[in-house]
């Protein structure tokens, strides 16, 4: 597994269908989704050995005591066997 903190075009589309498959993100486009991840202080991606996107989170932070985790996902297929 590796671990990505930056997004190209390939990892968004990726983004937008584990939203899909967790059942939120239907009315979420390229461009939606684009924005949520530059208006964030922290999106955290989780790869499989085929690099692709199996694992997203996103946190506001102040960088000192605090951070508020949303969106956590992993994709359904990951899931039991203790990679979250």
């Amino acid at each position: 597994m590796t671990i990505i903190y930056d997004f190209s075009g390939r990892y968004i589309k990726q983004r937008c269908q584990l939203y899909k498959q967790m059942g939120r993100g239907d009315d979420r486009s390229i461009e939606d989704t684009l924005q949520c991840l530059q208006n964030y202080h922290i999106c955290i991606g989780l790869l499989n050995s085929d690099n692709n996107l199996i694992g997203f989170t996103r946190a506001l932070s102040n960088f000192i005591h605090k951070a508020f985790i949303s969106d956590a996902m992993l994709s359904a297929e990951y899931r039991g066997q203790d990679v979250g």
